[in-house]
């Protein structure tokens, strides 16, 4: 929904990164952190809030240069801890899994290579 967004693509610009911590931790009910995709070639632009049945959704949103941006998301979600999994729907990519209390999902038009490795950086607590 957002790849199309240039100037509208976060609620909350990077600049603001220890209030985007404490929102969307508050928001989500969960510490939420700012993984680095750098390595990838991805800069951090900010954050918003989105609500997916009826619940919290923080959506850290990255960019690159000439490219589409990158969102990962993360909602509170119980249940058993799970490996990541790669999937595709309506044009999307993503890379989903399941820890500590949280669903994420990386999710972008980028082949399913990049959105794991995506999914690995965020997974291994490297932050910004």
């Amino acid at each position: 929904v957002y790849a199309q967004e240039g100037r509208h693509l976060v609620e909350v610009p990077a600049a603001d990164i220890e209030h985007i911590r404490t929102w969307l931790s508050n928001r989500v009910g969960r510490p939420v952190a700012v993984p680095d995709f750098s390595d990838a070639g991805f800069e951090f632009a900010g954050a918003r809030l989105l609500v997916a049945g009826g619940r919290p959704v923080a959506q850290l949103m990255y960019t690159q240069a000439g490219g589409t941006p990158v969102g990962y998301c993360i909602i509170a979600s119980a249940g058993d801890d799970t490996d990541v999994a790669l999937g595709e729907r309506e044009g999307l990519g993503f890379a989903r899994w399941r820890e500590g209390e949280a669903g994420h999902i990386v999710i972008g038009e980028e082949a399913p290579e990049l959105l794991s490795r995506l999914a690995d950086a965020a997974r291994s607590g490297g932050e910004i």
